[in-house]
């Protein structure tokens, strides 16, 4: 049996920040082991390294939607 590290994920609301902190659950269990933790690490790595990379272009995926902001921005 894998012990957790007493570390809960979670987000708080921006829309409704009276909520508080709303645990997540990873396998329905919310405590973190150190196993989650660890892959976690792995996968945002990976994220920030392809975000600075500068063989990967930086662009709008065409399938995806704008924003608001960004539709108004693109009709000026």
């Amino acid at each position: 049996i894998e012990k957790g590290l007493g570390l809960k994920s979670g987000i708080i609301s921006l829309r409704k920040p009276t909520d508080g902190f709303i645990n997540l659950s990873y396998q329905k269990k919310e405590d973190i082991s150190a196993l989650i933790l660890e892959d976690f690490e792995v996968v945002l790595e990976g994220i920030i390294k392809d975000m600075f990379s500068l063989e990967l272009p930086f662009e709008h995926k065409k399938d995806a939607e704008y924003c608001s902001f960004c539709q108004q921005k693109n009709k000026i």
